[in-house]
């Protein structure tokens, strides 16, 4: 008999907690499999609204595609068609020119005209239906050959069928551009429905020196035959890939509905040029045309649903479709699917839902149980065999825990020393860098110092000579002297100016930005000029910055002695650079440009990378730039981009590099 002692008394703990574990599990699992089936039941209704919702967007697109499809030929047929009377009116006017110049020596203009007349009456296309016709800009009809007993008469008041002006239209455009399009609408005698109101396009243009115009025009569905011929053959194609779901297309006779409101092209049971009225019911005694007729009529596109008997099965079937009104060919465009076969697929995965239920709970339970005991036996055994050695585990886990972190803290010294290696790297680079700057200051100082020097040594000794030579007045002393104090003066800024330099505080401070730009163009000025480069500044007042300010001048030394060295590389004649400031957001934007014809695209994105240089070894080391952007990002937390632009200056357009530094104020 199993007895309870201080032994098994864990092991009987465990046996009842995996065994509870297991009936939990396997009720869990039971209750939460009914609990989706009853879910399915209550969710049923709104999963068949959004698989009606999914199928009317779906049809919305077909039926929106086809009449996209329908507008884009559409007007590739009005661009030939545009063409066409344009060159038939061309032609004619050609001739008629013709005649005016053969004659105008010896006949009057009315002659002249007779004679045009008589060329142009007989010339025919488009089946015989087409024609020239002539008008005065008077508005007096001069040939009409369809209808010669209006010829001679005033048609100036004319309209058309939506009342517009017509002749007059005619006449301002000829009077303005002397040719062009006018699109008038009529009624076509020869067409089905004699009250159908349809659009022509007509083409004049003047023949001024007889004050008259020619034109020609025609009917745009007529003009549209062929393209409407392939959109209904495309369709019917496609149409017979998919014969539960179909597009159907009919011309519009009445918008107002009727007997024989429309003509069907397009469909693939129904007999093509049938005309249909709107008087039929659906089996709820709706008038399901005269509906979406009325939706076409208000709005150009409707959603409607109704119901039928279906032919083939002899059962009652519910429909919604959807229909988009083309108002160029007067085309109705629909598409449409049953919504109750939507009931059967539900239906069916219902049951579907059903079987997989009643074939796999007990299944899983079962595999789960099966898997639950695999699971007692193994950490069964685990725990038996596992439990004497978990503490020599503990002890060799404890002791690798202290190498770990004797590891780590040896680790962690390591990355301070080489952290701080990086550091005195880069401030002994950052140091060579700026006494490769104050070499090239230095000559640059010794050239700006000639100048200076030559005058107070000529006032000086011209001073002597005047004294020897008894000349010297009182004014030329004052003058020479004058000279020579403002010489010293500007020698003595340049030596402030570059001691600040070398001084290089590494304290933030609020320095004028204007002063610190001008302070860099004095320790280059000598370059400046050995160099003939022109300086163009923009710079705006009274921007004061919180940062370094000699290392911003070190930042703007080297921009400038990358774009001296491309400048000279490329032997431009006319060497410019420009130095303009600005506030952004509480920001200072610094922008440097040139006109060196830019950076290659190649390399732009490494200009800022360190030890990347396209010059030689011998003179560039590829650390200015890379200084600079650290200068300018870690230093004084700003940014710095390099872009290629192209601008103007003095009506010349030039390209360069352009070095956009932005430093916030605060």
């Amino acid at each position: 008999m199993f007895k309870l002692n201080e032994k098994n008394i864990g092991q009987f703990n465990l046996i009842s907690t995996l065994l509870i574990l297991v009936i939990f599990a396997s009720t869990f699992i039971y209750l939460s499999i009914e609990s989706k089936k009853d879910n399915f039941y209550i969710l049923k209704n709104e999963i068949k609204n959004r698989f009606i919702e999914d199928k009317k967007q779906e049809i919305k697109f077909k039926v929106e595609h086809t009449n996209q499809l329908i507008n884009e030929n559409a007007k590739e047929s009005i661009k030939i068609l545009k063409e066409t009377i344009k060159d038939r009116v061309s032609n004619a006017y050609k001739i008629a020119y013709k005649i005016y110049q053969e004659n105008k020596a010896d006949k009057t203009n009315q002659e002249i005209i007779n004679i045009i007349k008589e060329v142009l009456r007989p010339v025919r296309f488009d089946n015989q239906t087409g024609y020239i016709f002539m008008t005065s800009l008077d508005g007096i009809e001069i040939l009409f050959p369809v209808a010669k007993d209006i010829e001679n008469t005033n048609v100036y008041n004319l309209q058309d069928k939506k009342g517009n002006f017509v002749i007059q239209e005619e006449i301002k455009l000829v009077k303005e551009k002397n040719e062009g399009y006018i699109k008038d609408f009529w009624l076509k005698p020869q067409a089905q429905n004699k009250e159908m109101i349809y659009p022509k396009l007509t083409y004049v243009k003047g023949l001024k020196e007889l004050n008259l115009y020619i034109g020609t025009g025609r009917y745009i569905d007529e003009a549209n035959k062929q393209t409407k011929k392939y959109i209904q053959n495309l369709i019917t194609q496609l149409n017979k890939k998919d014969s539960s779901e179909y597009i159907i297309i009919s011309e519009l006779l009445n918008i107002n509905g009727g007997d024989k409101f429309a003509k069907i092209l397009v469909h693939p049971t129904a007999t093509i040029g049938k005309l249909i009225s709107d008087d039929k019911k659906d089996l709820y005694g709706k008038y399901y045309r005269k509906e979406y007729l009325k939706g076409l009529k208000e709005n150009g596109k409707t959603f409607l649903k109704y119901s039928y008997i279906n032919p083939q099965t002899k059962k009652e079937m519910s429909k919604i479709s959807y229909f988009v009104l083309n108002k160029e060919w007067n085309w109705i465009i629909g598409a449409g699917f049953h919504d109750d076969l939507i009931d059967q697929e539900i239906a069916k995965w219902q049951e579907n839902l059903d079987d997989m239920i009643k074939n796999n709970i007990y299944k899983y339970i079962t595999l789960f149980l099966v898997f639950s005991l695999i699971l007692f036996i193994l950490i069964y055994i685990i725990n038996r065999f596992t439990k004497n050695t978990i503490l020599e585990y503990k002890k060799r886990v404890l002791k690798k825990q202290e190498e770990l972190n004797k590891i780590n803290n040896d680790l962690e010294k390591r990355v301070n020393n080489e952290v701080q290696k990086n550091i005195n790297t880069q401030e002994q680079l950052f140091k060579s860098e700026k006494l490769a700057s104050m070499g090239e200051m230095i000559g640059n100082i010794a050239h700006q110092w000639r100048q200076p020097l030559s005058v107070i040594s000529t006032a000086s000794t011209g001073i002597k000579i005047q004294k020897e030579l008894n000349v010297l007045t009182d004014e030329l002393l004052e003058e020479n002297c004058n000279a020579i104090n403002t010489n010293a003066q500007y020698l003595s800024k340049t030596i402030d100016d570059f001691r600040n330099f070398i001084k290089g505080d590494r304290d933030k401070s609020l320095f004028n930005l204007e002063k610190n730009i001008e302070t860099f163009l004095n320790l280059v000025d000598g370059s400046i000029k050995s160099n003939n480069i022109n300086v163009i500044l923009d710079l705006e007042k009274n921007i004061s910055v919180n940062g370094y300010e000699n290392e911003l001048i070190q930042c703007f030394i080297n921009i400038y002695n990358n774009a001296k060295d491309i400048l000279n590389e490329k032997d431009i004649d006319k060497k410019l650079i420009f130095v303009s400031t600005s506030l952004s957001d509480n920001n200072a934007v610094i922008k440097i440009k040139d006109n060196a014809g830019g950076i290659p695209n190649d390399i732009i994105n490494k200009i800022f990378d360190p030890y990347f240089t396209t010059k030689h070894k011998s003179q560039g080391t590829g650390l200015g730039l890379h200084m600079t952007y650290n200068l300018i990002v870690d230093g004084m937390h700003g940014e710095i981009k390099a872009v290629n632009e192209e601008y103007k200056y003095n009506g010349i357009r030039y390209k360069g590099a352009s070095f956009i530094i932005t430093i916030p104020l605060h």
